[in-house]
């Protein structure tokens, strides 16, 4: 089969030849007449032709009942029947928008009969009077004529309508012009919805004319010479993206192809990419940016692709390595900046980069083969949700090295000095306490020798005293050694209150522990921390039935509560409270003081925010970072 489509004043023709090889068109005939013998005689004859599938009705009902559940290329009825004549069918057959041809085969011949046929639309008459060969070879002639030219339409129809179908919902916009003169100018034939679409305008509005005069813009937009060039070679052309201007339009972008029809007429099939366009130049602008942050980047830089190919890489990675941009490009670093026992590590780094951004400190070679200490860091880029590349960032940290070896060195040293001082003040407390211990003893054998001496006893007494006051003071530098010396840890905060309660023996009050399930970063001197606080309700309470332990979450973390029912601190004692040697005349004026120190290394707060007369309340604030699981 060949089909050529040609344009013509918006009507589509169809040039149509058919053929078919080894093989027989089967035609499908209704056969109507009033008379057996007459149906009998020309369905006989009929079927000396192999081809033909022949059935037959007695009258136009019968005949209308099986148009209905079967298709015919050919009906061949007589005229004078009952009820309804073979026109009367005819006419109600077109009516009914019926095309099958139709062939009056009658014994009637009068002209009025067959111009009156001819005005319905009839496709064959024929007279049954006469030599039956010559009759009937010439109703089989009529019959195949008749069923190429219904099945030709019937194509024709159908190619029609797939061309309207194609033409109307294909995306892209197509437009066929038809040339003026020797291709002065060029007058729209067609215009589908997407060119009304893209253009904005109706179809209506540019049938007709001149593509000069709808688009004045069209030959400075240069699409004007491509289609006469295209109209004169024959030579279809692609006319790349460029941006088109008029008084109507301010500027859209279009790609084009123009095509010369079989009949003289040319198509354009275009797409508006002004959307492509504005994103390819954001593409190029990022780039620009890209290329300028990556090129100001204070740090040596490199971007390889997929396969670990330099791709770009600054001024500052060309000048820390020694090599220049072309020495590296395309090729491997691994192969030029990493160390040969660092290659295991630089192919694990590589395997890792794909699963998100690495660091590590390592080292790398220079050109000159030197080694240096850095911070590498590596980071995959993504395109349209694939991995594109990795960008990695090589920081020097040969001055932090240097740093970080003096610092360890220096701490070294201060470990060395403490543990000498931790010694020397263990050795000092011990001797010293000896030697207070002497004195503590002849003041006794003193005060029994001199008892009826009250100023002797009376001085002695002072002396025990200071003896006192000095144990105590030991007993602080002890304790105040040991803050911060352990790694702090989770804690139950729970266990280490009710540890710290079962130091005491006999209180005079309740102690209610409400700190279930709280697990804080501390050490063991968390216990001391709550003996001490315990301590002070029973020295200065005085009248306290109850201490209650607590704690609440906040935004921040936790709050934990030590409050007792006590006198509570007078306020002019609260902003002295921490401070250290503060004493109301009962204590060494350590405790509190040491209990802030503590809690300054956990990183908690500590306030007393109680009423004076109601009772003593101490606050401890814990940061969520300082919380383990609770």
């Amino acid at each position: 089969m060949q089909l050529q489509r040609i344009d013509n004043n918006q009507q589509i023709a169809f040039e149509y030849s058919a053929s078919i090889v080894g093989k027989t068109i089967v035609i499908h005939i209704l056969l109507v007449d009033d008379e057996p013998c007459s149906l009998e005689i020309s369905k006989r004859i009929l079927l000396t032709k192999d081809n033909f599938v022949i059935e037959t009705a007695s009258c136009v009902e019968e005949a209308f009942k099986k148009i209905k559940t079967q298709t015919y290329d050919v009906i061949i009825s007589d005229y004078e029947m009952p009820q309804k004549n073979g026109l009367q069918f005819l006419e109600e057959l077109r009516l009914q928008k019926k095309e099958i041809p139709f062939i009056l085969f009658t014994g009637k011949g009068r002209d009025e009969i067959s111009i009156k046929a001819l005005n319905l639309g009839v496709d064959g008459y024929i007279e049954k009077h006469g030599d039956p060969e010559t009759i009937y070879e010439e109703l089989k002639h009529k019959i195949i004529q008749l069923t190429n030219q219904y099945r030709i339409k019937k194509e024709h129809a159908m190619l029609v309508d797939q061309y309207e179908q194609f033409f109307s919902s294909v995306p892209s916009a197509v437009v066929i012009y038809e040339v003026v003169g020797d291709g002065e100018d060029f007058i729209f034939k067609d215009f589908n919805f997407a060119a009304e679409r893209i253009e904005r305008i109706s179809k209506d509005n540019v049938i007709g004319k001149r593509v000069t005069d709808v688009f004045p813009g069209v030959k400075d937009f240069g699409l004007f010479e491509v289609l006469k060039r295209v109209w004169k070679t024959g030579k279809a052309e692609y006319f790349p993206d460029k941006c088109y201007r008029d008084v109507r339009d301010t500027g859209t972008w279009r790609e084009n192809w123009v095509i010369k029809l079989a009949n003289g007429n040319l198509t354009a099939i275009y797409n508006d990419i002004t959307e492509r366009k504005r994103i390819e130049e954001a593409l190029i602008d990022n780039q620009k940016k890209f290329n300028a942050l990556f090129e100001s980047n204070p740090d040596a830089s490199v971007f390889y692709d997929n396969d670990f190919r330099v791709i770009e890489a600054n001024s500052r990675f060309c000048l820390l390595f020694g090599y220049s941009l072309d020495e590296i490009k395309g090729k491997d670093l691994i192969d030029l900046i990493v160390p040969e026992d660092a290659k295991p590590e630089s192919e694990a780094v590589r395997q890792r980069i794909k699963s998100g951004l690495i660091e590590i400190v390592t080292t790398r070679r220079r050109k000159d083969g030197e080694e240096i200490p850095l911070l590498v860091s590596g980071n995959p880029v993504f395109s349209g949700g694939k991995v594109i590349g990795t960008i990695f960032v090589f920081k020097e940290i040969s001055e932090i090295i240097t740093v970080q070896e003096e610092l360890s060195k220096a701490l070294s040293k201060t470990q060395e000095l403490n543990e000498k001082l931790k010694v020397v003040g263990n050795l000092t407390r011990h001797d010293v306490r000896n030697k207070l211990t002497t004195i503590t003893g002849y003041s006794y054998i003193l005060k029994k020798k001199y008892a009826d001496k009250s100023d002797i006893i009376d001085c002695l007494g002072k002396m025990e005293q200071s003896v006192k006051d000095s144990m105590k003071i030991f007993d602080f530098a002890k304790a105040y050694e040991q803050i911060g010396v352990e790694e702090l840890a989770e804690v139950d905060v729970e266990r280490a209150i009710n540890e710290a309660v079962g130091m005491f023996s006999n209180l005079s009050f309740k102690v209610v522990n409400d700190c279930h399930g709280l697990i804080a970063h501390a050490d063991s001197l968390l216990t001391q921390l709550i003996y001490n606080l315990i301590d002070n309700t029973r020295k200065y309470g005085k009248k306290a039935t109850l201490v209650r332990i607590y704690y609440q979450k906040t935004a921040e973390g936790i709050t934990l509560t030590f409050e007792d029912n006590g006198v509570g601190i007078p306020s002019e004692n609260k902003e002295q409270l921490f401070r250290q040697g503060f004493s109301t005349g009962n204590s060494t004026g350590f405790g509190l003081f040491l209990s802030k120190k503590m809690l300054d290394v956990y990183g908690w707060t500590f306030a007393e925010i109680g009423e004076p007369g109601k009772g003593a309340k101490f606050v401890m604030q814990i940061p969520s970072k300082k919380l383990g699981a609770y």
